[in-house]
């Protein structure tokens, strides 16, 4: 998978793939701190570091401090499409917090190595998501079979 860690502005927004979500959540010049709520609007923790895909340059993850833990040594790394956007100060994560207290995680000493897939994946199933690496990978061989198939037919009735 070989995925990186960005600290800073610069290098997110140098990186391709960044859409509305991560446009919305960075101020220029300023550490990527950005708080996350649950969908009742109470506070869960806040975005410490951004993961990146090497191969495509999108996020990967947004690795997290969860407030309402009492484990300040621990951060979480969660699957970027399992956020969305409260208002420009805020994220939300729908997530239940019981579901985050046993949710995969590291101490901040201890970083995995994000460059292996089986990893990477048991995190995102963790969250009920589909790694995108491997949901665009299954696109684009679903997409080359179809303009197979096209073609043969093309090449079939002439």
């Amino acid at each position: 998978m070989c995925c990186r860690l960005e600290k800073s502005l610069s290098g997110i927004l140098s990186n391709m793939g960044l859409g509305l979500l991560e446009a919305c959540m960075f101020n220029q010049g300023q550490a990527i701190e950005s708080k996350v709520i649950d969908s009742k609007g109470e506070a869960l923790g806040m975005i410490e570091e951004i993961i990146l895909h090497s191969e495509s340059g999108r996020v990967a993850f947004a690795v997290m401090s969860f407030s309402f833990l009492d484990l300040p040594i621990m951060l979480f790394p969660i699957p970027w499409d399992a956020f969305s956007i409260a208002d420009e100060d805020h994220l939300i994560l729908d997530i239940d917090k019981e579901k985050l207290r046993h949710a995969p995680g590291f101490a901040r000493d201890q970083r995995p190595d994000f460059d292996r897939p089986q990893l990477s994946r048991k995190i995102y199933h963790y969250y009920g998501h589909s790694p995108f690496w491997e949901v665009d990978e299954e696109n684009r061989s679903a997409s080359f079979i179809f303009e197979e198939e096209t073609f043969s037919l093309k090449q079939g009735n002439c």
